[in-house]
């Protein structure tokens, strides 16, 4: 129609160059101190992925269409459920919610939701562009999600929404391990993590390129099982809120789904195991739980403190 064909127009007359910190209009958001320095160098697979989104990024809106509904509209009511859930006594003002690998349709609805203050990220600068061009209010910046710009603790919740499954797993040092441990990062305490990925089949698994068939062409995925998936977000730090699910989209494709919490310290307290912080796996918690331990803290702060939230700082 009319509309989308002055989108088009309009993503196709964009300039070329991109700022990634520039965000539009909202509330202010903290940046870590080296956030704007040079990053490591895509490999080929992350390249071809990525050119793919900047050729593609008018047709690939297209196919998801103007608003969420169905399953999409239900994982996103249940996000949103479970951050207001665990931050109601301790957001003050909108709770911030960062979307990963972000999308038109998705980062519109977020937007409109009167306590979410929305940010979106993308690693293709094609489809940030024609989001910009769409809608100008949208809060959407180029940047990877293996090196977050964000400060530490800035986000109550963080959506990895068929994002996550463009990086490999095997080396815990970067890719897909990289990218959970910066989320880990950059949420706060409780915070909530949501993330789809591409469930492993019989034809397809560990890291391959392939053909969506959605006329889009050639992309790169790590396909899971869910004991792979749960292991990757387990071993970061985070708890798993419920079981893996597991979900056909309208083509047939198969997506594991789960929700993750970033521990929060009053679950800490609480804790029977406190002098051994070798049952918590992310190793910042761990280092933290020493430190505490050895000051002689941990001990009268959860007799004084059980079932009171507190926050400290790791």
């Amino acid at each position: 129609d009319s509309s989308t064909t002055g989108l088009i127009k309009a993503y196709k007359e964009m300039a070329a160059g991109s700022d990634e910190s520039s965000l539009g209009n909202g509330g202010s958001v903290s940046f870590r101190p080296d956030a704007f320095a040079s990053r490591q160098s895509a490999s080929d697979a992350a390249k071809i992925t990525q050119q793919t989104y900047n050729r593609m990024a008018v047709a690939y809106t297209g196919l998801r269409g103007d608003v969420p509904v169905g399953k999409d509209l239900e994982y996103l009511q249940r996000f949103l459920d479970f951050i207001r859930k665990e931050g109601h006594f301790y957001i003050q003002g909108k709770a911030k919610v960062l979307d990963v690998g972000t999308g038109l349709r998705d980062m519109a609805w977020l937007s409109q939701q009167e306590d979410i203050d929305a940010i979106g990220i993308d690693f293709s600068e094609g489809v940030v562009r024609f989001m910009r061009s769409a809608i100008e209010s949208l809060r959407v910046m180029v940047m990877d999600m293996q090196y977050f710009s964000f400060a530490d603790e800035t986000f109550e919740g963080l959506r990895a929404n068929a994002s996550l499954h463009h990086l490999p797993l095997g080396d815990i040092s970067t890719g897909a391990d990289l990218a959970v441990k910066e989320a880990y990062r950059v949420l706060k305490s409780g915070g909530i993590y949501f993330v789809l990925v591409k469930a492993e089949t019989e034809e397809r698994r560990g890291f391959m390129g392939t053909d969506t068939k959605e006329g889009l062409g050639k992309r790169y995925y790590q396909f899971y099982s869910r004991e792979s998936l749960r292991q990757l977000l387990e071993r970061h730090g985070f708890i798993l809120l419920g079981e893996i699910e597991e979900w056909a989209d309208s083509r047939g494709e198969k997506n594991l789904i789960v929700f993750a919490q970033k521990p929060r310290v009053t679950a800490v307290l609480n804790s029977t195991n406190l002098t051994n912080p070798k049952h918590i796996s992310s190793e910042n918690t761990q280092k933290a739980f020493q430190r505490y331990e050895d000051m002689r803290l941990i001990r009268p702060l959860r007799n004084k403190l059980k079932g009171i939230p507190i926050y400290l700082p790791w």
